[in-house]
């Protein structure tokens, strides 16, 4: 493997495990995020300032923040935290079902649990967002986060740009 750009090492950034998955049989742990493996709090903060820097600030609003389940919950909620937009809403997708009007459902193909869900936001007036941030800790081949988006801009067709963000791509 080869990285021709990086903002930090890719071994500062993550490691790589072995899983029983006959989807995929290894998985990306982010080293940053202080989940699966140890991480200091500024550690934490630094690569998710660093990630929404690189976020174009002149996404036209009002703008949608989703954070992918499981892992990029709490990367997401941050990385919206530090955009400090008055016009941003976080929503994160999950696996459970509960009892609340569904959004959309998509697909992680490659996971052990594929299915995704989103639902409502429970914001009054919040309805035609211009844009999409789409945060996960890792993006392989693009396929969820594209999974993701077509269930997006067929509800607000209101879209316009979309951004990834990702810890590593």
């Amino acid at each position: 493997m080869s990285v021709d750009e990086a903002a930090w090492p890719l071994d500062t950034l993550c490691t790589f495990a072995a899983r029983r998955n006959p989807k995929r049989g290894f998985l990306v742990v982010s080293k940053v995020l202080g989940r699966h493996w140890p991480a200091a709090p500024a550690t934490m903060r630094a690569a998710v300032r660093d990630l929404a820097a690189r976020v174009p600030a002149d996404l036209p609003g009002p703008v949608v923040v989703v954070g992918l389940a499981e892992t990029a919950v709490g990367l997401g909620q941050t990385l919206h935290a530090e955009l400090g937009r008055g016009d941003a809403l976080y929503l994160h997708s999950t696996r459970q079902l509960v009892d609340a009007p569904l959004l959309g459902r998509f697909e992680e193909p490659h996971s052990h649990a594929s299915a995704h869900l989103l639902y409502e936001p429970v914001v009054a007036g919040f309805d035609a967002p211009r844009s999409l941030i789409l945060v996960d800790d890792e993006v392989s081949t693009g396929t969820t986060l594209a999974n993701l988006a077509a269930v997006l801009v067929a509800r607000w067709p209101s879209i316009e740009r979309i951004v990834a963000a990702s810890l590593q791509i």
